[in-house]
């Protein structure tokens, strides 16, 4: 189920989608192997997806010709299944789940991410030709600064769900960091 919204106000463009999704299926993709190789029905369960996404952004012209792009992301927490590390029914894969636990049965920490763009033109040449080329910009130079992760929050991409490790329960893996990036690109 997908709702999206867009209002465009004087110097702004406002703009929003909200997701809400339900996917169940057998298997973790095509390489994995069921936990049971002797019932394969025992894997059918919630697929391993965010129930819940929002995304906005604002677009905004400000003084002097520089444009602003502001982006929030928020996502529910990823499932991840619980194994015991073992291979208990003797199918020789160590991916075997306690008796009565479903596949992707908990959930991870949601996700929530701050992504900012400024963004400046600068037209180099304006003739005869290049307005009936380019519909009249010519050519030009786009300076632009990209800020991903903002306010560099950690966002835990998965999740240990091994029941004979060490670090059960804890975090694996994280996304990346704030990251910046400036750039120029020459328009012709």
């Amino acid at each position: 189920l997908r709702f999206n919204a867009r209002q465009r106000l004087r110097i702004l463009t406002v703009s929003g989608n909200y997701s809400l999704s339900r996917e169940m299926n057998d298997s973790e993709g095509t390489f994995s192997l069921p936990s049971n190789s002797h019932d394969l029905s025992a894997d059918w369960g919630r697929r391993n997806t965010q129930r819940h996404q929002v995304t906005t952004s604002v677009n905004a012209q400000l003084p002097l010709g520089v444009f602003l792009t502001l982006g929030v992301e928020a996502r529910s927490g990823r499932p991840y299944t619980i194994t015991t590390g073992r291979d208990d029914n003797g199918d020789t894969v160590s991916n075997d789940r306690p008796p009565g636990v479903p596949r992707n049965s908990e959930t991870g920490p949601g996700f929530r991410s701050t992504n900012l763009n400024f963004s400046k033109v600068f037209f180099l040449r304006r003739d005869a030709g290049d307005q009936r080329r380019a519909g009249g910009a010519g050519a030009q130079i786009n300076v632009f600064a990209n800020i991903s992760n903002t306010l560099n929050r950690t966002n835990i991409e998965r999740v240990s769900g091994a029941l004979t490790s060490t670090r059960f329960g804890q975090p694996t893996r994280a996304g990346d960091p704030r990251e910046i990036e400036i750039g120029m690109r020459f328009q012709f």
